[in-house]
């Protein structure tokens, strides 16, 4: 493909591509409350209902600031935190560690589809900190916007494409797994890629069950015996795969059936030059 289709948006040196805090959309209190709630649960990897009550009591007054104008950025709903609550400081202090790194950047006032017609066709969107754990939820939060944005605004289809997934959030309400399961009616699909691969009833291999097709190219060899029973084939065919070969699980459109089916395929990669 022609690099020149690429955009590649670096967050550490151009900012955040769009409004985080934007309520664009939302008419009523609860959709603005749903909103914030989606991005900030994520930033503050909120757990248990607790917290999450602790968060949400917080929301109306942020809307509000937010329509009023009285704030612009993420680092500014850290003042309607008390420090002297305990649940309070603990979601505050996450929100700082995720927060800190956004000090000084831009944010581009615009929607994703704005943001999305300004690029070229496929656009890499870079945190500048792999390695870094604070990189992972910045991408939750980036996903969780997308997701709210592509409910009022379906068309056109977009795909998204993560790597390291296991570094991300894997919970049953985080963004990844909503849009597994509910983003298809609203023209949002993925593409994921993991150096690990679960068959238990684990974070990751609940994800993994909610994704239509695997496709599978040489595994760990701890993980050989397990894929190869989950999916039905040999370990040694699992074992052999060479370089660009790989098994494709899942479902597949049948030409003659002309519907979606089951299939367990091994084949190749596209082979092209550089």
């Amino acid at each position: 493909m022609d690099k020149s289709q690429f955009s590649h948006w670096d967050i550490g040196k151009y900012g955040l591509p769009v409004d985080l805090l934007s309520l664009e959309n939302c008419s009523t209190l609860p959709e603005k409350k749903n909103r914030l709630y989606s991005i900030l649960s994520v930033a503050a990897s909120v757990t248990g209902e607790i917290q999450g009550k602790v968060l949400k009591k917080k929301l109306p007054a942020i809307a509000k600031a937010i329509d009023a104008g009285t704030i612009h950025s993420l680092p500014e709903t850290l003042k309607f935190f008390d420090d002297d609550a305990p649940e309070e400081a603990i979601i505050k202090k996450r929100l700082e560690e995720v927060f800190c790194e956004l000090e000084g950047l831009n944010t581009y006032k615009q929607n994703w589809g704005q943001f999305i017609d300004s690029q070229n066709g496929i656009i890499v969107i870079s945190t500048s900190s792999d390695g870094i754990r604070k990189s992972s939820p910045l991408v939750d939060m980036l996903l969780a916007s997308l997701y709210e944005y592509k409910q009022h605004d379906r068309s056109p289809r977009f795909i998204v494409a993560l790597d390291e997934i296991e570094d991300l959030c894997l919970d049953k309400d985080g963004p990844i797994n909503i849009i597994l399961r509910k983003g298809a009616k609203h023209h949002l699909s993925m593409l994921l890629a993991s150096q690990e691969y679960s068959v238990e009833k684990d974070k990751l291999g609940k994800l993994i069950g909610n994704c239509a097709t695997h496709i599978i190219f040489h595994p760990k060899d701890a993980n050989i015996k397990d894929i190869a029973k989950h999916i039905g084939v040999d370990a040694s065919t699992l074992a052999n795969l060479e370089q660009g070969q790989c098994i494709v699980y899942g479902l597949l459109y049948s030409k003659k059936a002309e519907k979606n089916k089951h299939f367990v395929i091994k084949g190749w990669t596209c082979m092209h030059d550089d």
